[in-house]
């Protein structure tokens, strides 16, 4: 999350020129990007006023946070924090462009996903809208009922939250958090206990208006974090609504969680590759309008041109998540799936900002595979806390560090080896620990590199390893030059 400092949201609203404004809340709230249009300064102004003429004093607006955003695309319009409690209103200018029904529902789904974004604080929760050019409010309660109100309870809710309020709210709001994978968090997928980033919105919106309305073949790539997996997903459960939908994964086995999956969203059918082994495949798949491959760089070429002839011919759909840096095998790597997918796709989305995984750990990990790299300094403080490196120099101390880590009261950190990261194919955990041998060294130019033959394959099954890492991230290293390379390279910024 950006920079934040609560205001006083009387004070910040008697500016009503645009440029005026942003600089005051700017100034006052050390968000240096934060940039309000006119309709919403406007707003802003209106509730103040609103507030104070019915009795709101100016020192009960204090402690709220403006145009709050969060790495995820996330912004809350007004919020307040305290000890107990969290206040939330959001602001519209105009709905009178919208039917009622889609006006009521517009505001409903917002306070909704605001509750679900806020429920991690662990508070009571008073969630709010206000259209502004009708006075019209809006309250969603705890058990999620939605209802217009009037603005005397606006007018309670704010004086009840005078008082002591907190002034840093960023280590509240933990990434790990909201971001469910299907694999590992079915049950929360299925109850929609996630929600996707604005451009991930933008994005699903566009594929799923294609996939609808022509017979296509579209792909959606990214580094490992970005959400290709939960957005691919929820694209099929929102397809699966109108109409058959396979999703092929490419595991050995098939996770319990997509079983579930499997089980519970009516339409949707979850396979692996090898279940496709079958004569006749093109009469299967006739069976499914859309038909869906997660982490497709892992399938074997030949079923991929089959589902690209089907789909040619029959006129369905197809949508393809990959990777090309999540490559496990020396086949995958001659296969090149990736290539073959840029070249058959009608389009290919590009997802930019990776949201699974917290900025230190992503950093380290730059810095880890390049030395030169620098870490950002307002990262490195908080490095510590999210990764932590230990050398072993014989087997004993590398099980001895093992079984330390693996402990719950020491953060009960998943194993994974390079050798078995096949076993976790798409999955995340909150913390994860490997090991790192003299199998890796650094070359001249200080980037990482290994020493046997598939060195591009052993660097693809790290990376794999360490983007499994949601919040914590432990590396046991077994050679004293490697350990001390990093540590001499990197004086401060990683331990």
């Amino acid at each position: 999350m950006l920079m934040n400092r609560p205001v006083n949201f009387y004070q910040i609203t008697r500016c009503t020129e645009p440029k005026a404004f942003t600089a005051m809340l700017r100034y006052q709230s050390g968000n240096f990007t934060v940039k309000a249009k006119t309709k919403e300064i406007l707003s802003m102004k209106i509730l103040a006023d609103m507030l104070y003429s019915h009795g709101v004093a100016v020192s009960e607006t204090d402690g709220f946070f403006l145009s709050v955003n969060f790495r995820f695309g996330k912004e809350f319009d007004l919020l307040k924090i305290n000890a107990s409690a969290c206040l939330n209103i959001e602001l519209k200018s105009s709905l009178k462009d919208f039917p009622p029904d889609k006006a009521r529902e517009k505001i409903r789904n917002q306070l909704r996903k605001n509750r679900h974004y806020l429920s991690v604080l662990d508070r009571k929760l008073y969630l709010y809208t206000v259209v502004t050019d009708t006075m019209k409010c809006y309250h969603m309660s705890e058990n999620l009922e939605f209802q217009e109100i009037d603005f005397s309870e606006i007018v309670r809710a704010v004086k009840h939250f005078f008082g002591d309020y907190i002034s840093d709210i960023e280590t509240l709001f933990r990434p790990s958090e909201y971001l469910v994978s299907p694999l590992n968090h079915s049950q929360k997928f299925l109850e929609h206990a996630y929600f996707l980033t604005q451009n991930q919105e933008d994005k699903k919106k566009e594929i799923l208006e294609k996939l609808h309305s022509e017979s296509v073949i579209l792909g959606l790539t990214g580094e490992a974090g970005t959400g290709k997996s939960l957005m691919l997903y929820d694209i099929a459960r929102e397809l699966a609504q109108t109409s058959p939908v396979l999703i092929i994964h490419c595991a050995s086995e098939l996770p319990v969680g997509l079983s579930a999956i499997s089980r519970n969203i009516k339409n949707l059918t979850i396979l692996r590759p090898k279940d496709l082994q079958i004569q006749n495949l093109s009469d299967f798949l006739n069976a499914y309008q859309y038909i869906l491959t997660d982490e497709t760089q892992r399938v074997y070429s030949g079923l991929m041109t089959q589902i690209h002839d089907h789909v040619r011919k029959s006129q369905k759909s197809a949508f393809l998540s990959f990777d090309s840096r999540q490559t496990l095998s020396i086949q995958e790597e001659h296969q090149n799936i990736a290539e073959w997918a840029f070249r058959h796709c009608d389009k290919i989305y590009m997802l930019k900002n990776t949201i699974r995984t917290n900025a230190e750990i992503m950093h380290f990990i730059r810095k880890l595979h390049n030395l030169h790299y620098h870490i950002p300094t307002q990262i490195q403080a908080d490095l510590p806390e999210h990764v932590r490196i230990c050398y072993a120099g014989n087997g004993l101390e590398t099980d001895n560090f093992l079984d330390y880590y693996q402990l719950p009261r020491n953060g009960g950190y998943k194993l994974i080896r390079l050798d078995s990261c096949n076993a976790v194919i798409g999955q995340e955990f909150d913390h994860v620990m490997t090991v790192l041998d003299h199998t890796f060294y650094y070359d001249e130019t200080q980037k990482l590199c290994a020493h046997d033959m598939q060195n591009q394959l052993s660097m693809h099954m790290l990376y794999q390893v360490l983007t499994r890492a949601r919040d914590r991230l432990v590396l046991i290293i077994t050679d004293e030059t490697l350990f001390t390379q990093i540590i001499s390279a990197s004086g401060d910024e990683i331990l």
